[in-house]
């Protein structure tokens, strides 16, 4: 299975000259089509919704007896996905370019916020004094250095 964005899929066909049973397959992509998504809108999907959504609308279990009943089954599940997709998310344009942060600190971030939250639901004082120091050693160290060698 494959989920492309904004290509076409125009021949799918299976390889079998390998020794093993599992088969690499080949997607012939036609780039003449092609719709590169706008930079500057970003979609926040809403999960639950969307599989809510898609288990609604989405049938379990298709009756599939000859090749056609396949290439319906999978244009009906595209199709539902894509739908389930766009009427779950918001879409919003974001007006400023994106910095590039490296992802050192993403990570240092994502561990901060990570802390944040289980202090939040547990208020272990431990949690609060780490998070206060990485919280610190984010803004004084790390994005200040990034931000001055990005300027220099």
């Amino acid at each position: 299975m494959a989920i492309c964005k904004g290509m076409t899929v125009s021949e799918v066909s299976s390889i079998p000259e390998l020794s093993s049973n599992h088969n690499p397959v080949l997607f012939e992509v036609s780039l003449d089509n092609f719709t590169s998504p706008a930079l500057s809108t970003y979609a926040f999907p809403n999960w639950s919704k969307f599989q809510t959504i898609l288990t609604s609308t989405l049938p379990g279990n298709p009756k599939i007896s000859n090749t056609n009943d396949i290439d319906n089954a999978i244009q009906n599940f595209n199709s539902t996905f894509k739908n389930a997709f766009n009427n779950s998310s918001t879409f919003k344009s974001i007006n400023k370019p994106l910095s590039c942060i490296p992802s050192v600190i993403r990570e240092k971030i994502k561990e901060k916020n990570r802390l944040r939250k289980d202090w939040q639901d547990s208020k272990y004082p431990p949690y609060k004094t780490q998070l206060n120091k990485l919280q610190k050693e984010i803004k004084k160290e790390d994005l200040k250095n990034f931000h001055s060698a990005q300027w220099d």
